[in-house]
This record gives structure tokens, sequence and C-alpha cells, in this order.
């Protein structure tokens, strides 16, 4: 496949460092933005999951949050990208299920740093605050970026996350 352009700057597919496809979801707040994250990934090639391809069905953010993440949790897919208004909302819903380790992000820098530091497997942002132009850098920093397992920040935060989840008591 060729190199491609949305506009943005070009990804190539030799670039891509996350493995595919990429789980995408939003509310309304989101989407019209996500169907350009989508164009840009798929004309990439990129193959993307689209959790909620209607739209007016978007309404509340923490379904399709939960709708994303369980495609993770699955096994369908190991990393997402959601959008909603500001990004945050949409974001704690999906890092409430286990697995998910997000980035809210404003730019493509603080999106590589968490990709490669912190080895994120979701990227949330805002329609309302980001702008098409810099969410499609973030989501090309967040494809093209690979984590480097040399820093250890990572492995501190799964270890945390082992040893505070808590159980659920199924007594009754």
């Amino acid at each position: 496949m060729g190199v491609i352009s949305v506009g943005q700057i070009e990804i190539r597919p030799e670039e891509v460092k996350i493995e595919t496809p990429i789980v995408i979801a939003s509310d309304n707040a989101g989407y019209e933005l996500k169907g350009h994250v989508i164009q840009y990934l798929e004309t990439s090639g990129v193959k993307v999951i689209d959790c909620n391809p209607e739209e007016g069905v978007a309404r509340h953010y923490p379904e399709w949050a939960h709708k994303a993440a369980q495609e993770m949790m699955n096994g369908n897919a190991k990393s997402c990208i959601l959008i909603c208004g500001t990004g945050i909302g949409i974001g704690i819903g999906a890092m409430k299920c286990p697995g998910v380790y997000g980035v809210r992000a404003d730019d493509s820098v603080q999106v590589r740093i968490a990709r490669e530091k912190l080895n994120v497997n979701m990227l949330s942002f805002g329609q309302r605050v980001s702008g098409f132009g810099p969410a499609l850098d973030m989501v090309r920093a967040f494809v093209c970026t690979a984590y480097d397992p040399r820093y250890k920040e990572a492995d501190v935060i799964r270890e945390a996350e082992k040893r505070y989840l808590k159980k659920e008591d199924v007594t009754e």
C-alpha cells in the first residue's frame, strides 16, 4: 500500500508500531471527528473496529467507552481511540476496565511519551477542545510510536493494578 495523506502528515505502513485492529468509539460530541480518524487510519491500511457506526446513537459516553474496552478484554483488539467532547469522561470510563491503560492528551508530544514510556493502549481526546488537525496528529503519534521496554514505569503501573484491583465479593 502506498503513502497516504488526509490533509495531515503521511502515515506509511512501515511506520505503524501498534497492533491492529484498533477499536474506535465516540459519543455524539465526538462523532464527526471519529469519522475523520477512521478515514485517516483506513486510508493508511490500519484496520479499525468502529463500535458505534450509526450517527445519533452515541449519546452516552460511558456505554461506548465500556463497549470499546470490552472489545479489548475479549481479545478482538489491543488498543482503542475514544472521542467525546473533551476526551475526559470517555477515557475515565474505559480506564475503569481491567487492562485498559490510557492517556487523555492535548498534543502529539504527550501521546508519544505515553506510548514510549507507559505503553498506553488507549488514547482519548475531545472534538470540542482538540481540533481536527491536532487530533489526527495525536492519532499518528499513537499508531507510530512503539513502547520502549527500557522504561520501567509501565511495569510499575501494571503491578499496582494487580496489587490494588479489588476482587468482587461473589457471596450472597
